[in-house]
């Protein structure tokens, strides 16, 4: 459908204009100077058609404003005053007005404020919304989720950074540096024990050396008195008449103190035994000295220790960090990844339309390398698409555009059966002048 008649009343500077295109489908050249009624003409069109209202659209002094487009299908007329407005719509086999005329258009409607002209005007970002539209697109789940991986990776990133240089401040263990500290108290602790049984040790060997010289002490003094008493025998054997009555006595005296000599020894010879057996682990010079070395130095080796701990755990923290910032970048690769895939699934409404993280593309290029010509073509296709029932564009400001390029979008505007309303700030040239709100004239 496209429009073949139109009939504006009062709609802002307009006092009165009815407009018939031309049925060969050549495009609708609105001309006249700035202020002259042209873009409100296309204004009363998209509120007729949309039932969006714009700024003031009653003509000043008027009590109403009406529009009445006829789409060959079907007639809509549309008529605002001050506090409502309402739209009908006929059929073109006539009859009463159909029911639900909003919902009617709006099936038919499509974006008729789409200026294929001024894509190319608007910035990145907003030709990739108008291009994500187009094909069905919605990251905000996605960008959002990427988002807040991104911030934590920046974090984590930052935490890395922050270990990395606690250990330019630290320096590398050497490899034998043991990893637990040694304990002072329980390294005097085993010292002291150890001088205990070296004087244990010290006090055992005096007690067997005395042990030694009490038995050989006992044996000299024995040796002696047997001696004295052999003696006192050899006297006595030469009075043995006289004197065997003592004899006898001194060799009963010489078995007691045989046999009391026998029990003493016997007894100093068991304890002597035990004191052997009871003989304590000796500990050498050597020992001791190694024992009160590693004492010594036991702090020195502490805080070797320390120092080493302190890099291990800062070198564990910092891998960790740089294996969770690692995993936050793979999440966002396939944040990125999934992005792609939907890009490569949408369904654009032409060939070669495309975006990437930041841009609209056309066949892999951002809108703003293309040729001026291709900019038109864009623009014309993406506003066709847009409008595939109601086959209208409209230009804004065609006074922008040279003879060719205004050439080939009514060219293509021509070849798809679009109708194209083209505004120009110019009286001079072909199409329907405006001027003070009225038509002034039609230049063929």
């Amino acid at each position: 459908m496209r429009i073949v008649h139109l009939k504006v009343s009062n709609v802002k500077n307009i006092s009165a204009i009815e407009i018939t295109p031309n049925p060969d489908g050549k495009a609708v050249i609105l001309r006249g100077k700035n202020g002259a009624g042209k873009s409100a003409v296309t204004e009363a069109i998209f509120m007729a058609l949309t039932g969006k209202k714009i700024e003031q659209p009653i003509r000043n002094d008027q009590k109403k404003a009406t529009v009445e487009v006829d789409l060959g299908d079907y007639l809509v007329k549309w008529v605002c005053r001050h506090k409502s407005s309402e739209v009908q719509i006929w059929s073109k086999e006539g009859g009463p007005p159909l029911g639900s005329p909003r919902a009617l258009l709006d099936k038919l409607i499509g974006d008729l404020t789409f200026d294929p002209t001024k894509l190319m005007t608007e910035k990145p970002a907003v030709q990739r919304e108008i291009f994500m539209k187009l094909g069905g697109l919605d990251f905000a789940e996605i960008d959002k989720k990427r988002q807040e991986l991104f911030d934590q990776r920046t974090y984590v990133n930052r935490q890395v950074r922050d270990a990395e240089g606690a250990l330019k401040g630290l320096t590398p263990p050497d490899p034998d540096t043991p990893k637990e500290e040694i304990s002072i108290t329980q390294a005097m602790a085993t010292l002291n024990t150890l001088r205990n049984q070296v004087v244990q040790w010290k006090d055992w060997q005096a007690g067997c050396e005395q042990n030694t010289a009490q038995i050989a002490n006992l044996d000299m003094r024995f040796d002696t008195a047997e001696q004295g008493v052999r003696n006192q025998i050899s006297q006595t054997s030469r009075e043995i008449t006289r004197l065997e009555n003592q004899l006898a006595d001194h060799e009963s005296e010489l078995v007691r103190i045989a046999n009391k000599r026998k029990v003493e020894v016997a007894n100093l010879t068991s304890d002597a035994q035990i004191i052997v057996e009871q003989e304590p682990e000796k500990i050498t010079d050597d020992e001791l000295l190694a024992v009160e070395n590693n004492v010594a130095m036991a702090e020195d080796v502490n805080i070797k220790v320390r120092a080493a701990n302190s890099f291990r755990r800062q070198l564990t923290v910092r891998n960790e960090l740089t294996a969770h910032a690692e995993k936050l970048t793979k999440a966002i690769e396939l944040c990125d990844v999934e992005k792609q895939g939907q890009i490569a699934a949408a369904k654009f409404p032409i060939e070669g339309l495309s975006v990437d993280t930041e841009n609209a593309l056309y066949h892999d290029k951002p809108l703003s390398q293309l040729s001026k010509g291709e900019q038109i073509m864009v623009g014309a296709a993406i506003g066709m698409a847009l409008n595939p029932k109601l086959r209208i564009l409209r230009v804004e400001d065609g006074s922008l555009l040279d003879d060719d390029n205004r050439k080939l979008l009514e060219q293509l505007t021509l070849d798809n059966d679009y109708q194209l309303w083209f505004e120009c700030a110019s009286e001079e040239g072909v199409g329907i002048v405006i001027s003070d709100g009225t038509v002034k004239e039609i230049v063929e």
